[in-house]
């Protein structure tokens, strides 16, 4: 279908006397030709994530792939608004461009087979430039191709898994120490339906993921409010090799802080969760009331009888 040239302009508020607009033509060539973007999203708490990643542009848009489970699905499953910048990055030369847009799913078979071939195509002339030869990671994470404001209908996900662009390591120092982050814990629950009720509806968890990543394997990915580690709850997911399966409700010991443990008390209280007092540690055992700085608590089960503990904290996590 054919595209409308965007008009350009200059806001005079911010512009230099006899200043003219840079024409559309000139944007579009850092666009097609840029083998990096950087992508900025906002994540499920409000705090924004930016990230590098190859892009190409088809019919006007510039697209994007993403893992389901990767931080950038999760971010775009709350906020959909992205913004994707390129350029020459100099201060006296070149052509910087940021396209802010909403990101749409791209699901189309027949559409995905024509980027990941152009996404191939570009791989291609990246690698004979370098002398390096491109291999892809595997099938870790099944991409979806998004683009900025283009609607899309259904796809298998067979094409998008024969198709994947070769995947870009980040780099790493040598020497320097590699992130190990705690992002997700598994809880094990007999009825996934009722657990995700209990801990978005009574707890106010948010729900990241309800999908079903392989036949008959479903994951509902929960998140507290402003942490960086969320909940699993699974169905039909094969125990880890060389690992102990955990019965339902047999895990104990989870925890997360809250900055007011009395107002944390009456929320869950008044969601219809069955909480404890608030209590804190002492010479012998727990006894009722608050204690002193990070010590007091309060606790609670799910449905199956999964523990939980809640902990006051001096300051909020951002702010430790």
């Amino acid at each position: 279908m054919p595209q409308e040239t965007p008009h350009t302009s200059l806001d005079p508020r911010y512009s230099s006397p006899g200043a003219q607009a840079t024409p559309w033509s000139a944007a579009e060539r850092p666009l097609t030709g840029a083998e990096v973007f950087r992508l900025s999203s906002v994540r499920p708490d409000g705090r924004p994530h930016a990230a590098p990643l190859p892009g190409v542009r088809r019919d006007g848009a510039p697209h994007f792939t993403t893992g389901a489970r990767e931080r950038k699905a999760l971010d775009l499953a709350h906020h959909a608004q992205v913004v994707l910048t390129t350029g020459t990055h100099t201060w006296a030369a070149g052509c910087d461009v940021a396209v802010e847009g909403a990101a749409v799913r791209v699901t189309d078979a027949g559409r995905l087979v024509d980027l990941a071939e152009a996404w191939e195509e570009k791989a291609r002339r990246g690698t004979s430039r370098s002398g390096r030869t491109a291999r892809s990671r595997g099938s870790r994470a099944r991409p979806s191709c998004s683009r900025s404001r283009r609607t899309r209908s259904s796809a298998s996900a067979r094409a998008r898994n024969a198709h994947r662009p070769p995947a870009i390591r980040p780099a790493r120092l040598r020497g320097s120490v590699m992130e190990w982050t705690l992002e997700v814990v598994v809880v094990p629950v007999a009825d996934v339906d009722r657990a995700k009720s209990f801990y978005a509806d009574k707890v106010g968890f948010k729900v990241d993921l309800d999908s079903e990543v392989a036949p008959g394997v479903r994951i509902v990915q929960l998140t507290p409010p402003g942490s960086r580690c969320s909940i699993a709850l699974t169905e039909g997911m094969p125990g880890a090799p060389g690992q102990r399966p955990m019965a339902p409700g047999s895990l104990t010991g989870l925890q997360v802080c809250v900055t007011d443990i009395a107002a944390a008390h009456a929320e869950l209280a008044a969601r219809g969760v069955q909480v404890s007092a608030v209590q804190h540690a002492g010479p012998e055992g727990w006894a009722d009331g608050p204690g002193d700085m990070w010590n007091s608590f309060l606790f609670f089960q799910d449905p199956d009888g999964n523990g939980w503990t809640v902990q006051e904290a001096p300051s909020p996590l951002a702010a430790r």
